[in-house]
């Protein structure tokens, strides 16, 4: 094994030095070859700031006729350059409540998508619920992909090969999936616990979803750790501590890319710095087929209430 690489190893096994913003310019250090996207559609959620800004930016400025989802995404029109504007569609949604998602999946998705990244995320300091009785993070970042997904899906709103990305998180190398009290009614809530089981239900639903939709391309990955305001809210000793070492938001936007627009690739694998990337660190953090069954039928429960409702 040469020094460099041996040094490498080293570094990676260290954790910080493979997540923080060395790790990526050790893994990757040439840019991302640029591809014309023209004629494809995507939809980035999550997308007016941090990680989801920088990968529709780059989606719009190659060519690609996006839908961009966020909370609130009128600060979106200032930062599109005029000429690049009306390749983008922005829609103001609370992807937390589950039957607007489904709204949106039937209704304001009028053509197949050839991307579709799933990136919004939140880290509540205080346990929330839904108006649907729903765990916040569970809602957001599990059912609401889940829904979008299956319902475009069903619909025929995603074309032949279409890359479907989890942002996930390294986070979830923390926790194996529990889905035992997903309210929190026996259990105290911690935040932090509550991310990385979130994450890691993503990294099982793009696995699941490949083997039940083999003519799409899904995949997962984690973009390091990143200097984002949700961070920087969520985790501010964190943010402090490693400031300059955080990755920017085009840094941690980088695989997604990737995966997104460049060659084809094995489905519903888990990615981190244009590579494939263990799912677990520790035996004792993988999950159960029981548990990973249960989650798929769980998300399916919730669409199938969605469907009934809507009638």
């Amino acid at each position: 094994m040469e020094l460099k690489e041996m040094m490498n190893k080293l570094l990676d096994a260290t954790i910080f030095f493979s997540f923080d913003r060395s790790g990526y310019r050790r893994h990757c250090p040439e840019p991302l070859q640029l591809v014309d996207l023209t004629g494809q559609r995507g939809l980035v959620t999550g997308a007016s700031k941090g990680i989801g800004w920088a990968v529709a930016n780059k989606l719009i400025g190659q060519g690609m006729q996006t839908i961009l989802i966020a909370r609130e995404t009128s600060s979106i029109k200032n930062l599109l350059p005029p000429e690049k504007a009306t390749l983008s569609t922005s829609f103001d949604l609370d992807l937390s409540l589950l039957k607007k998602v489904y709204a949106f999946a039937q209704d304001q998705v009028t053509q197949p998508l050839d991307v579709l990244v799933h990136n919004a995320g939140s880290m509540p300091d205080q346990l929330t619920l839904t108006s649907e009785g729903i765990e916040l993070c569970f809602a957001l970042q599990v059912l609401a992909p889940f829904i979008l997904t299956k319902t475009l899906a069903e619909q025929g709103k995603l074309a032949k090969n279409c890359r479907i990305i989890f942002v996930s998180s390294g986070g979830m190398y923390l926790k194996k999936l529990d889905l035992s009290d997903l309210t929190y009614s026996h259990t105290k809530y911690n935040k932090y616990s509550c991310y990385a089981n979130v994450k890691r239900a993503q990294v099982i639903l793009a696995k699941q979803f490949a083997s039940r939709y083999p003519d799409y391309l899904f995949s997962a990955m984690h973009p390091g750790w990143v200097k984002t305001a949700g961070v920087e809210q969520a985790m501010p000793t964190f943010n402090k501590l490693l400031n300059k070492r955080l990755r920017l938001p085009e840094q941690g936007a980088d695989t997604i890319l990737w995966l997104a627009t460049g060659q084809k690739y094995e489905n519903g694998q888990f990615w981190f710095d244009r590579k494939h990337a263990s799912t677990t660190f520790f035996h004792c953090n993988r999950s159960s087929l029981e548990d990973k069954q249960k989650l798929w039928q769980l998300c399916e429960n919730q669409l199938e209430r969605l469907k009934l409702e809507s009638l």
